[in-house]
């Protein structure tokens, strides 16, 4: 059986409990002054709490991570509405953090909730309220060209774009094509 290396320092103390209280009040009181380094020290302690909170309940990495720098610019925004004697300073950013998460589930129902009323709309025919006039226009030319094409040519795909924005137009993005 192999030794485990040692550590290749001093181990660190881990601080009693009434230690971590006061470097905890000394960092909040830091932090609500605006002292940045305090700021970046509640960062660095606080942060993996936050994130770990977001992932578990958002159930993805990029979201859980913009969740946990929109709560600490939060914090650092309302940093004068935090008061020691309500509570401690991670309760505190506990409780941006959970309004954040709130926020990203109800944006992502309302992404969810938009991308079937555009499905929805898209499969109808119906053109949405902001198709601009130009891709009508555009889409009656195309159809009664493509109706002048003899039948024995083959059959004619027609691909819809579900933007209307110059780059869905390009030549890199065929908007037909002949299907044999």
């Amino acid at each position: 059986m192999t030794a485990l290396p040692s550590p290749a320092g001093p181990v660190a103390a881990v601080p009693s409990p009434a230690e971590d209280r006061a470097e905890s009040e000394r960092l909040a009181a830091g932090f609500v002054r605006g002292d940045e380094e305090s700021f970046a020290l509640v960062y660095r302690r606080w942060a993996a709490l936050v994130y770990s909170l977001a992932a578990r309940s958002l159930g993805d990495a990029r979201e859980a991570e913009d969740v946990a720098q929109q709560t600490f610019l939060a914090a650092w925004r309302g940093r004068h509405g935090y008061h020691a004697v309500r509570g401690p300073l991670p309760g505190w950013l506990v409780g941006i953090a959970r309004r954040k998460i709130a926020d990203a589930h109800a944006a992502r129902s309302r992404r969810t909730e938009l991308a079937a009323a555009h499905a929805a709309r898209e499969g109808s025919g119906v053109p949405g309220p902001a198709e601009r006039p130009e891709a009508a226009l555009d889409r009656v030319l195309v159809t009664q060209e493509l109706r002048k094409l003899p039948r024995s040519s083959g059959t004619f795909s027609v691909w819809r774009s579900s933007t209307t924005s110059p780059t869905s137009r390009s030549p890199s993005g065929p908007a037909c094509r002949w299907a044999q």
